[in-house]
């Protein structure tokens, strides 16, 4: 009953179900437990043809810039998602929550190896430059990839301005046989997707955050 309620906050399945919120958070983190054991059995040797990484961000507990020195920054702070998804079949092959560092980089790039086959495939991301040494050191001998780096038509003056200038996504090729990764859009619609579905059941004004970094 109670993860049936969770389309609501976690405080309004708490008073629907006439339990504690602890109780809530605990059932979230048994559930999600289960589904990344499942997910990691499942998603195994999948064919991928074209493959795009981004990276969700969200924070646990406060954002980066209000750390304490009390606080632990290795499970406070900024903390991001980083998604790989098939383009065609829309599948999201892995994922890692961590810092946005190599180190995570690393991990993800280990978990899409695991469940891709080995089969050569296309993949493309941001220009954020640790995906260079981790697909270099863990894929390289099943993918063509490319980084995506948007150029603006004209640089943003003041804070004034609410949206960026139009862009055009340059391919900056890494190590390619074929050219590859035209655009990158579908992963960026489903993150933006992702981020508004979760802001439903957070406060207003904020993006997918949590007191645990368990129950992000």
């Amino acid at each position: 009953m109670i993860l049936n309620c969770l389309v609501n906050s976690v405080r309004g399945t708490a008073r629907l179900c006439d339990v504690e919120k602890r109780t809530v958070l605990n059932i979230l983190t048994l559930a999600g437990e289960a589904c990344e054991r499942l997910f990691t059995e499942r998603v195994r040797n999948v064919n991928v043809g074209q493959l795009q990484a981004d990276e969700i961000w969200t924070f646990c507990k406060v954002k980066q810039g209000h750390l304490r020195p009390d606080h632990d920054e290795k499970v406070t702070g900024d903390a991001y998602t980083y998604i790989g998804l098939d383009k065609v079949s829309k599948l999201v092959v892995a994922w890692h929550l961590g810092k946005r560092d190599q180190e995570s980089t690393d991990d993800f790039i280990s978990k899409v190896r695991w469940a891709t086959s080995a089969k050569r495939f296309e993949m493309c991301t941001d220009g954020f430059s640790p995906y260079i040494y981790a697909i270099d050191a863990g894929l390289h001998d099943r993918v063509d990839y490319s980084q995506v780096v948007k150029v603006y038509s004209k640089q943003e003056e003041g804070r004034e301005r609410y949206s960026p200038a139009a862009s055009y996504p340059w391919r900056r090729p890494r190590f390619s046989a074929t050219p590859i990764c035209r655009r990158r859009v579908h992963l960026t619609s489903s993150g933006r997707t992702v981020r508004c579905a979760n802001s439903a059941s957070c406060s207003p004004g904020s993006h997918t955050h949590s007191r645990k970094s368990g129950t992000i």
